[in-house]
């Protein structure tokens, strides 16, 4: 789901739900990880239920997947999936009651989400997609 009409409905049925967990793949190269963001990220619910987002273009996508497996790219890297740790801000997510998860609309393309709002006793992050690209950002205010 991408439209900020179902985008929206998922953030409702998440609000008051605990991260248990965070999963995120990335790509690796030569030994390194490239630092540009995940290329998927797999948020863990204390319901069972798993999301996973991936951001295209501008849009942000959900959908209920089990977390992905390892890829190898041959000559190009591979795609390791592993849980969120620190400094990494996902890893702020694990343990956090949701107070408020809200889909942000792409500006150009209302009808579309380009992110979401996470909000929890403390602390907020924005997750979102633009030009390909992951926005993985803590916000303020931090809720008390």
């Amino acid at each position: 789901m991408s439209s900020i009409i179902e985008m929206a409905g998922w953030a409702r049925e998440r609000a008051g739900r605990t991260v248990v967990a965070v999963t995120a793949s990335h790509h690796w190269f030569e030994g390194r990880r490239n630092d540009s963001g995940p290329v998927h990220i797999w948020l863990h619910f204390d319901d069972g239920r798993v999301t996973a987002l991936h951001g295209m273009g501008d849009h942000l996508w959900a959908f209920p997947e089990d977390v992905g497996v390892p890829v190898d790219l041959g000559e190009h890297g591979e795609i390791r999936v592993a849980a969120a740790e620190p400094p990494d801000p996902l890893a702020r997510l694990v343990g956090a009651r949701l107070r408020e998860v809200r889909a942000v609309p792409d500006r150009f393309d209302p009808d579309r989400c380009t992110g979401i709002h996470l909000a929890w006793a403390g602390g907020t992050l924005y997750l979102g997609s633009e030009a390909d690209e992951w926005i993985v950002q803590p916000l303020s205010p931090v809720y008390e």
